[in-house]
């Protein structure tokens, strides 16, 4: 008996809404009127550096934004060696999003820097381990917004330089 109503009581308050819904004329105006938001995506931002030029891609809410990272990155690398393709699009404005998610990747000999749903992930290759620590301070404000690092760098050591040859004695 308890399992047949357990069943049965979805039926009966489905049908119960039925006959109110159709009972109540004032409740079709307002149920047409009720709409689900929709989900806004979120900004996402990518800069990437093969010395000596830099990469900025994504998507920001406002030619504002995109101004304001676009400056920024000029005033790091220099405007000849950056390449804005990032785009405005109906996305988020969330308060962590600024434009000093782009570090200063000049210390390195390549990287990546991706900003993506509440996280930054930096990846690349650094020549120092002081490089790497400054690159890495440089994001320090990300966390306290309560965006989540990912640090990916690797140190390599640059290459030593070749043996000097003495010159051979003239005879």
């Amino acid at each position: 008996m308890t399992r047949l109503l357990f069943l049965a009581t979805p039926l009966l308050m489905a049908s119960l809404l039925a006959v109110l819904g159709s009972a109540l004329p004032a409740w079709r105006p307002i149920q047409d009127t009720i709409t689900i938001p929709a989900l806004v995506a979120m900004p996402s931002l990518r800069a990437e550096w093969v010395t000596p030029n830099l990469v900025l891609r994504g998507v920001v809410p406002d030619e504002a934004e995109r101004r304001a990272i676009r400056q920024r990155a000029h005033a790091l690398f220099g405007e000849a060696h950056v390449e804005d393709a990032m785009t405005v699009a109906e996305v988020a404005n969330p308060a962590w999003l600024s434009p000093e998610f782009l570090p200063d990747l000049r210390h390195a000999l390549r990287a990546r820097v991706q900003l993506v749903d509440a996280s930054l992930e930096v990846d690349g290759v650094v020549t120092s381990e002081h490089a790497r620590v400054a690159l890495l301070a440089s994001l320090a404000a990300y966390r306290s917004r309560g965006v989540k690092v990912i640090d990916r760098l690797v140190l390599r050591e640059p290459a030593p330089p070749p043996p000097r040859v003495a010159p051979a004695p003239v005879r």
